[in-house]
């Protein structure tokens, strides 16, 4: 049995790659027909002339793009008619149809006023299943003309209305039995209004039938649409469609109907449909903003609090599939798409709609930023038209070796594995586009590097023979992402992290100088200018999307900590950059510098950041109570076995410049012992536990403290790192060789710390990490040899260079760079 991952991701696929029933369509036209009818009625239900207008429309200029990247081409729409027009038309239906997930249509095929559309069973090749759906009207309408043509044809001057009833009644029932139809539409809502007298009245029908015959013209169509003319009831098992409004209004409209539907109607009454006729692009462009529209809004409503990513899930499925199966008695199951397009544009799409949002809030320009080996977080800032138009989807090229510069200056070192030859493309990550609250002007936003060959490359061409330094784009995101992945799909795990970042205000003065000489969390920090300061690097980080949990002032000098809520480990990785640089350039736009430079004061406490980590076991077997003292389960154990089996080679990482080990010294909160404790800060690894409310006790969750990481630490490498040891000790089964410790180990003694089992000093310089590194297979693995190498390289170059300098001199380039 597969288990279920509930998060944001899997929340995200499942809206883009649930296969969809769409339970509301239209026949397309036929070949010959489809010639006459104009593309803009994908976007519109304007006719004639008004058509001409469609273009003006945000629905049509969403549309296009939208094609565009189906039809991979310009998007404007003479481009889009250039490329689909000479197409066959079963291609270009194809085409539409292929990425849209849809499994089963249920077509109206009342819908015809233009004649030549194709039977509802040609369907089927682009989908899996068509069945019909039977406009009562459309039949009511056929009979009426019928039985109007004989009357006027005659001298009848007396018409019964048994002779439209029964023949009306004859194909009602014969269409019920056919296996094709699943169900009867009325069109009553927007034909005469709902105000219909459900109780028979033969006379007043019967009137209502004289009328239309003394009225009748031969040359017209019969438009049906006297209330007494209906022959359909309220019933109480009423559904609701969120179709017609794919792709008709504009984006934020989708989402405003989708949410009202959502705070009035049952989630198990919601029916997806696209609404699609004619034209294949209309389902095309429907279904995707549909899947869109779906994930926005639920996804917001997890973040608002008011469902979970279980609910939320569930909610999907019921309205892009289960709902309609069930009604309509398909009996189908559904059948998982696997193209991860789907999933990828629904990301891409999102993004649009931020970059439109931001330009509409009078943002200028988009800084597209990487943070490398050496923790320099580095950006080039894109005008946002040209952002838009190509930097988003085609990203901005770099030169390889740009990963690979220490911090005291743009050199690069020789044993990095990189040179002057060779670039990266800097893909933008939209998920991560931000608005800078406190730079107005500017947007901000995550890259992944991805390799890029020209045909000067030796083995352009030859993807699968290529060299290391080529095939590994040296990307530590990407790091990141890959062990997250392996981790799920190896033991089903998902994890959460949060930060505590430690920093010190210092006054523009050489030396430097402290704003306050407070203690910790004392109220005279918050008086005064330093306080409005927080407050807007507080205020600024909320308005990007970082909860804020806490923060306050610290046991140094001028020192404040702000802790952040938990986030998946890319999401927090990606917000501590963030938090970083706006503490940073809000400190600097009141004229003060925020430092995270370890230790600026030899004798006072130093700057941590301490990352906070959990992770949540999808398989219950495993969280199991077998009573071990710590109350943690079996992977749990082994995963704080697996980092302290590591911890020298994450110190690497972790505590990445010579100044960093000033720090991790006996009694300063730091862990200078390898082993684990219990609410005890003296360790460098903490499990904190959240109580439950109420006399009974139990744990409400855990999580695990690693109070060995600094600020100058690039986080995507200290927690690639952190989890890649984590998920080698619940590989190999690791078992915790001692008990927590529960007193400062510093002050025992030799013989009462090997009795706690704990035998082994926290690494005391950088190059005893680095050899730790060198030699650790596992960590190899999970980041690959050329980023080993490169950020071994660029760390031992760090370390020759600060060989040279004194300790002031040293303080000094590193309180320019963090």
């Amino acid at each position: 049995m597969t288990n279920v991952i509930y998060d944001r991701e899997t929340l995200l696929r499942t809206v883009s790659t649930f296969p969809l029933i769409d339970n509301h369509c239209h026949n397309l036209l036929t070949p010959d027909a489809s010639l006459s009818c104009p593309l803009e009625i994908c976007f519109s239900e304007a006719q004639g002339d008004a058509l001409k207008d469609v273009p003006q429309t945000s629905a049509f200029k969403r549309g296009i793009r939208q094609l565009a990247e189906l039809y991979n081409c310009p998007p404007t729409f003479d481009d889009i008619k250039k490329v689909r027009d000479p197409k066959p038309h079963i291609d270009i239906c194809k085409i539409c149809f292929e990425p849209t997930g849809i499994q089963s249509l249920l077509l109206d095929d009342g819908l015809n006023p233009l004649g030549g559309i194709m039977d509802v069973q040609s369907h089927v090749g682009l989908v899996d299943v068509a069945r019909r759906i039977v406009r009562i009207e459309s039949i009511a309408e056929e009979i009426l003309y019928d039985l109007a043509t004989s009357v006027t044809s005659t001298d009848q001057r007396v018409l019964n209305f048994s002779a439209f009833e029964e023949p009306l009644k004859k194909q009602l029932e014969t269409c019920a039995k056919s296996e094709s139809v699943v169900g009867f539409k009325s069109v009553a809502a927007y034909r005469s209004g709902l105000n219909i007298d459900c109780v028979p009245n033969a006379e007043a029908a019967a009137i209502a039938l004289g009328n239309f015959i003394s009225d009748f013209d031969k040359k017209g169509p019969v438009r049906l649409a006297n209330k007494a003319g209906y022959l359909v009831s309220v019933y109480s098992n009423v559904y609701v469609d969120i179709g017609l409004v794919f792709p008709i209004i504009s984006a934020s409209g989708q989402q405003s109907s989708l949410r009202e539907l959502l705070e009035i109607c049952p989630s198990n009454k919601i029916l997806f449909s696209t609404d699609g006729h004619y034209h294949p692009e209309s389902f095309y462009v429907a279904a995707i903003q549909g899947r869109e529209t779906l994930g926005r809004v639920l996804l917001d409503s997890v973040e608002n609090g008011e469902l979970s990513y279980e609910e939320t899930i569930k909610i999907a499925k019921q309205i892009m599939f289960e709902n309609s199966n069930t009604l309509y008695k398909l009996n189908l199951t559904p059948k998982l798409t696997d193209n991860e397009a789907l999933f990828k544009g629904y990301k891409d799409v999102s993004g649009e709609q931020k970059i439109v949002k931001l330009k509409k809030m009078g943002v200028k320009f988009v800084r597209v930023g990487y943070m490398e080996c050496s923790s320099q977080y580095r950006f080039h800032i894109i005008p946002i038209d040209r952002f838009q138009s190509y930097i988003a989807s085609h990203g901005v090229t770099i030169m390889r070796a740009l990963t690979a510069l220490p911090y005291y200056g743009d050199v690069v070192p020789e044993t990095v594995g990189v040179t002057a030859s060779g670039e990266l493309l800097m893909k933008p990550d939209l998920s991560t586009l931000v608005h800078l609250p406190y730079n107005p002007k500017h947007a901000n936003v995550q890259v992944f590097f991805e390799n890029k060959l020209t045909p000067a490359d030796p083995e352009y061409g030859k993807i699968d023979n290529l060299p290391n330094y080529l095939a590994y784009p040296l990307c530590p995101r990407t790091c990141l992402k890959n062990i997250i992945d392996y981790a799920r799909k190896e033991f089903n795990i998902t994890f959460l992290v949060g930060t505590e970042l430690e920093f010190i205000l210092l006054k523009g003065t050489t030396p430097p100088v402290p704003v306050d000489d407070t203690v910790y969390a004392a109220a005279s920090s918050f008086r005064g200018s330093t306080s409005e300061i927080l407050d807007k690097m507080v205020e600024s980080l909320q308005e990007q999307g970082i909860e804020v949990e806490q923060f306050h002032s610290e046991a140094a000098t001028g020192q404040f900590e702000i802790v952040t809520g938990p986030e998946s480990p890319l999401i927090a990785a990606d917000r501590m950059v963030v938090s970083r640089q706006t503490i940073y350039d809000v400190a600097a736009q009141a004229g003060i510098k925020a430092t995270f430079v370890p230790k600026p004061f030899k004798d006072q406490a130093g700057s941590g950041a301490h990352v906070h980590l959990s992770f949540k076991e999808i398989d219950k077997s495993q969280k199991v109570d077998d009573g071990h003292p710590s109350g943690l389960s079996p992977y749990e154990r082994s995963f704080i076995a697996g980092v302290l089996y590591h911890i020298k080679a994450i110190c690497a990482f972790a505590l990445p410049t010579n100044h960093s080990y000033t720090r991790t010294v006996d009694n300063c909160w730091a862990g200078s012992w390898i082993c684990w404790s219990v609410e005890n800060r003296e360790a460098p690894i903490r499990v904190c536990y959240r109580p439950k409310i109420g006399p009974n006790g139990k744990y409400l969750d855990v999580h695990f403290e690693h109070k060995f990481v600094d600020g100058t630490s690039n986080p995507y490498l200290v927690f690639t790192a952190i989890i890649a040891s984590g998920v080698d000790g619940i590989k190999k089964g690791m078992q915790l060789i001692s008990d927590p410790m529960l007193d400062n180990p510093a002050a025992l003694s030799n013989e009462e710390r090997k009795r706690k089992g704990v035998t082994e000093r926290m690494p005391g310089s950088l190059l005893d990490t680095l050899k730790a590194l060198k030699e650790d297979k596992v960590l190899i693995g999970a980041f690959g040899e050329p980023m080993i190498r490169c950020y071994v390289g660029v760390k031992e170059d760090e370390h020759k260079f600060c060989k040279s300098k004194s300790d002031e001199e040293q303080l000094k380039v590193l309180l320019k760079r963090y």
